[in-house]
């Protein structure tokens, strides 16, 4: 995949995951483990703002940027989702947009032959930053857009907005 179809594949993810949140309000519980809607789009935030860390260290050729505090990956997301519990519903929407406008924007800084070159990504895994915006941007917000999904469909009539 191009870095344009890679820009339209995170697009759609994301045009995905607002369609499903639309109308639910912010303070819900969706998931077993008790985070509201709130909380998962501060938690996307966050991954988003590990991964644009992570590429800016690749286009400024510094050290491979690693995921501060990251040994578990349930304890990091649990941190960072505690983090953010007190701010704004606006202050979370704001972190979640803007992150991804700075992620999209740095996608199309790089050359073609930039996204298939190895790297480590944040977690600690090898990849390719193609691996980690594809990851990031668009497999993580596919994960969520099922939970919420599933949570619409056992709780709205179907998934019909409330």
């Amino acid at each position: 995949m191009d870095r344009e179809a890679l820009l339209a594949e995170m697009r759609a993810a994301r045009r995905d995951l607002m369609e499903a949140i639309r109308g639910l309000d912010p303070y819900t519980v969706i998931t077993e483990e008790g985070w509201r809607l709130h909380d998962i789009l501060g938690h996307i935030a966050s991954w988003d703002r590990e991964a644009l860390a992570a590429a800016q260290a690749f286009q400024a050729g510094d050290r491979p940027y690693t995921t501060p505090d990251y040994d578990d990956i349930h304890a990091w997301n649990e941190h960072h989702v505690r983090r953010k519990a007190d701010w704004s519903h606006e202050q979370v929407r704001m972190d979640f947009v803007m992150v991804r406008v700075e992620l999209e924007h740095l996608l199309l800084q790089f050359e073609e032959e930039q996204l298939h070159r190895t790297l480590s990504l944040p977690w600690g895994e090898m990849g390719t930053l193609y691996d980690l915006f594809y990851l990031t941007c668009v497999e993580h917000d596919r994960e969520h857009l099922a939970t919420i999904r599933a949570w619409r469909l056992q709780h709205l009539n179907g998934g019909e907005k409330p």
